[in-house]
């Protein structure tokens, strides 16, 4: 697998769990897009989703994700996410997450969420 690939991914992840988020949107271009999977613009743009994910991480302090499965095609990465500890959800979530690598930092991210 190409590490360079993967280091904003695995470094999101990392900051996610620990709830950092600064570094974790260190590892997102400017310009970023979050989408669904068909193709519905979730947030767009780093202030966007800094304000969500400043939300989040406040309202769930024991919120994490693991990747059980991560594949590599090309410039994208796709994570198999199972996420655990939000406010009001009994037991824990699964989801695939796609990101879209450019220049080593995540340009796009289609979500599937179960």
């Amino acid at each position: 697998m190409n590490e360079d690939l993967l280091k904003p991914v695995k470094t999101q992840l990392d900051a996610y769990n620990a709830q950092d988020v600064e570094l974790f949107m260190a590892q997102f271009h400017d310009d970023i897009e979050a989408r669904t999977l068909e193709g519905e613009v979730w947030m767009s743009g780093k202030q966007q989703m800094r304000s969500h994910y400043t939300k989040l991480f406040a309202e769930n302090p024991n919120n994490r994700a693991q990747v059980p499965e991560r594949w590599v095609m090309g410039d994208y990465v796709f994570d198999q996410e199972v996420i655990t500890g939000r406010e009001g959800q009994a037991g824990e979530m699964k989801a695939v997450v796609i990101y879209k690598i450019e220049s080593g930092l995540i340009r796009r991210v289609h979500f599937v969420l179960g």
